[in-house]
């Protein structure tokens, strides 16, 4: 005789526990649970759960899926099961017209625990997703969802709150799909999204449910005739503060200041939606999951764009959002990424003329050196491409090429020559020079800065001020050739100012040179020297 496999047996003591737990956790509580077994798909059990509120019928009936096991797998510091369910089971409890849980049950230890599957993202993906995947999903359930004594109310809260919010109505997602279909006006293309993504950059109207919103957004047909407007009845309920509240931050955005608002749909009356003629004659209280958004202010989502030229490319962080026909982005982050880019794209006009400004952020970078690379890319004779990626596949989307106006180009030029002579000078005479932040640079720094480089190029610098010397004359040394008008010159250590610092090096010895305009003798053999005509030059040792 062909012997009932071990497995099934587990499943019929899965479902002897569960329904011994249910027993349990009813008595003494108001609140009670029963279990009716339906129908045995594989010996995984599908049956009804119906709750009692002091012996009255709730009226609700959910369906549950039991699962037995031996052993539990327990992670993340004892607080969870990991526990693997078939994708096939995932989309049939999915599909269900009424809330749904699983349920586990360890029939080692005898303890039964439940998990709010429609509120798991992971199960919710494994539902949705359509073409290959894996047999198997590793759902993570909560330990402190056990059924016992006083827990039926956080399960039962659960199945009601799924029921009430609508949370997986399939069958009023599918109707609010339907009627946004009849919503595609002449003009506007209708983009489906999950609520979490975000807005599509040109859109003109969004609608959301409570998974889902609908984005319509213009195309080359748009134009008066096909533009979408609605007209919505509300009403506000004057003894509610929250209502009052509401209220009056929908004035205020009526009355043009900036501000935003959200409606529930529980003020909404009707709507009606037209493109010339009515398109939609739907009440929102029929359609619970639908909530108004109004706001005068423009709304930003995150995004990457990039520039690149034929060596290079680089990724940049930016802000997008869309206003009177143009798209606006700004790169942000100025701190952690070394290119600065705004971009206003005009998409209402083919013959508009767009504006792009690029340019370096000078408070990221911390040295000379790391610039350079940077300017070398602005500065290649290659054209700069600027471009993003399609939010769906990735993919990259050419938007542009820039061509730096000639002034710009000079500047950076200027950039680049003092950054490549200072790293130049630090390599090559072993010091430090002080990094300051090019942007800030002014007149009087750019004015020392050549003087710096033209010294460390061994090239005569003249000194534009007096300058006054202390010398002490060794014993027995005359200074009687030292007088007035006479032209010296003096050898010493490398001390070159900039930036409020003084750079010194070993390599290089210090001459500078120039004519005796007075001389005031000191006591102990010392005189004083006041020179005019002063150059300095720095020379090999």
């Amino acid at each position: 005789m062909k012997k009932r496999p071990k497995q099934h047996e587990i499943g019929d003591d899965g479902v002897t526990l569960f329904q011994e737990a249910l027993r349990k956790a009813n008595k003494n509580s108001k609140l009670t649970a029963t279990f009716n077994e339906q129908i045995k798909n594989d010996y995984g059990v599908d049956g009804e759960l119906q709750f009692f509120e002091d012996g009255r019928h709730t009226c609700n009936v959910f369906k549950v899926q039991i699962k037995s096991t031996k052993s539990l797998k327990i992670i993340h510091n004892n607080t969870q099961i990991s526990f693997k369910l078939d994708n096939d089971e995932i989309k049939f409890l999915y599909e269900l017209n009424v809330p749904s849980a699983l349920i586990v049950c360890n029939t080692t230890d005898e303890k039964v625990f439940w998990h709010p599957i429609l509120r798991d993202k992971t199960f919710i993906k494994a539902a949705e997703t359509t073409g290959e995947q894996k047999k198997t999903t590793t759902l993570h359930l909560s330990l402190e969802n056990k059924i016992m004594d006083g827990s039926l109310q956080s399960f039962y809260k659960y199945f009601t709150d799924m029921q009430n919010e609508g949370l997986l109505r399939k069958s009023s997602l599918n109707t609010m799909s339907r009627s946004m279909e009849l919503m595609k006006a002449p003009g506007l293309d209708l983009t489906t999204r999950d609520k979490e993504s975000p807005l599509s950059p040109n859109a003109i109207m969004s609608i959301e449910t409570e998974r889902y919103a609908y984005d319509y957004c213009p195309n080359k047909k748009y134009g008066e005739d096909g533009l979408l407007s609605a007209k919505t009845k509300l009403k506000f309920d004057t003894k509610s503060k929250s209502q009052v509240k509401t209220y009056q931050k929908l004035q205020n955005i009526l009355e043009g200041n900036i501000g935003e608002v959200y409606i529930p749909a529980k003020n909404i009356v009707s709507t009606h939606a037209y493109t010339g003629i009515p398109i939609w004659d739907k009440s929102f209280s029929e359609l619970k999951l639908v909530g108004l958004s109004i706001s005068n202010k423009p709304i930003k989502r995150s995004v990457n764009i990039f520039l690149s030229n034929k060596r290079s490319k680089f990724i940049i962080k930016a802000e997008e959002y869309f206003s009177n026909g143009i798209v606006y982005i700004n790169s942000i982050d100025a701190k952690k990424q070394p290119f600065r880019f705004t971009a206003e794209l005009n998409i209402e006009s083919a013959n508009a003329q767009s504006k792009m400004h690029i340019g370096l952020n000078y408070n990221f970078f911390k040295n000379y050196e790391s610039i350079i690379r940077y300017l070398d890319f602005l500065l290649m004779n290659d054209s700069i491409t600027f471009g993003g990626f399609a939010p769906d596949t990735g993919e990259e989307m050419k938007i542009a090429t820039i061509s730096l106006p000639q002034n710009v180009e000079d500047g950076l030029e200027y950039m680049y020559h003092i950054c490549r002579s200072f790293v130049d000078i630090q390599e090559k005479y072993n010091l430090v020079i002080p990094y300051k932040e090019l942007n800030t640079i002014q007149a009087k720094d750019e004015y020392e800065i050549n003087k710096v480089i033209k010294l460390f190029e061994l090239e005569s610098v003249p000194i534009d001020r007096d300058i006054t010397l202390t010398i002490t004359m060794k014993e027995g040394a005359n200074i009687d050739r030292l007088v007035e008008g006479y032209q010296f010159r003096t050898l010493g250590d490398v001390c070159v100012p900039l930036f409020g610092t003084i750079l010194y090096t070993d390599k290089l010895r210090q001459d500078i040179s120039g004519v005796v305009s007075k001389i005031t003798k000191q006591g102990g053999g010392q005189y004083k020297i006041l020179a005019k005509d002063v150059s300095m030059r720095l020379k090999k040792i």
